[in-house]
């Protein structure tokens, strides 16, 4: 199937405009697939199909549940499979802009018309431990040892420092501690 014949399915409504990155899932040298979550909270499945040009990108996106979503990361159903099977009947087709990351077009196509287009091998698995999710307090604690460890080299090693790179790095520690005290309290 070539673009002639998707250009009916092209939409000018950007709903993509307002989600976040939640998760990448997949990463060589670009993020090849990722979670993305909007602002009531669905999550999509965003795929790296091909670039069309030397700064275009090719992706497919999809609605996802979380109950599907941890299958997937387990490795009980493959990438493939997911887009196969989508939970919703319709799947956004869209070019993206590698240098500013905006999308230039997006289509929102039936199903049985994306499939023509597919190319999402069902031998595509994941496998991602979730540590974190079921040990945030470990994780957590881990990170500050890790920043004390830090602090006292930066303490220790100040004198080889030029001033501009030891506030940088005085401040980059704060900054983490900071992150890490909201995480704490999330808890």
């Amino acid at each position: 199937m070539n673009m002639n014949t998707i250009d009916k399915y092209q939409i000018q409504v950007n709903p993509f405009k307002e989600t976040e990155v939640k998760e990448v899932l997949d990463f060589a040298d670009i993020p090849l697939l990722y979670v993305e979550v909007d602002s009531t909270g669905k999550l999509y499945l965003n795929y790296l199909d091909q670039f069309i040009n030397d700064n275009l990108e090719q992706r497919f996106v999809i609605q996802i549940s979380e109950k599907r979503l941890k299958y997937l990361k387990k490795g009980k159903m493959s990438v493939g499979e997911t887009f196969c099977h989508p939970e919703t009947p319709f799947i956004f087709f869209t070019h993206v802009n590698q240098l500013d990351g905006c999308i230039k077009e997006i289509y929102l196509l039936p199903n049985e018309v994306f499939q023509t287009l597919n190319t999402v091998s069902t031998d595509y698995f994941l496998s991602i431990e979730e540590e974190s999710a079921y040990f945030p307090e470990f994780n957590v604690v881990k990170a500050d040892k890790l920043l004390f460890d830090v602090e006292k080299f930066i303490e220790e090693q100040k004198r080889f420092f030029e001033a501009a790179d030891l506030l940088v790095a005085q401040e980059m520690v704060h900054i983490i501690k900071g992150m890490l005290q909201k995480q704490i309290c999330r808890q």
